[in-house]
């Protein structure tokens, strides 16, 4: 995901690494002020963003075994990922 948004959005970006539960949060550092996602229950996410209410999303954290499904139900190559591999040599995270 760091790799992605570096090479798409043409910015530095900053990843930290707490425990091994997986993606937490993400924040977007932007001019007019942070955008962030954050689900700290692995559950509900809490968009938060300058200006506006808060807005609460379902986002539950999936299981290895419905991501695996999710893969295989989808035979085409995935073109994002293929992209950022190709180009991670040359992107300073």
């Amino acid at each position: 995901m760091a790799s992605w948004l570096n090479w798409r959005l043409q910015c530095a970006v900053e990843r930290r690494t707490v425990g091994s539960s997986g993606m937490r949060s993400v924040v977007l550092e932007r001019a007019n002020g942070p955008i962030s996602l954050d689900r700290p229950d692995g559950r509900t996410a809490t968009l938060r963003q300058e200006g506006e209410p808060d807005h609460f999303i379902s986002l539950p954290r999936r299981s290895v075994a419905t991501c695996l499904a999710e893969e295989l139900r989808r035979l085409d190559p995935d073109e994002v990922y293929g992209e950022v591999i190709a180009r991670h040599s040359t992107i300073a995270v």
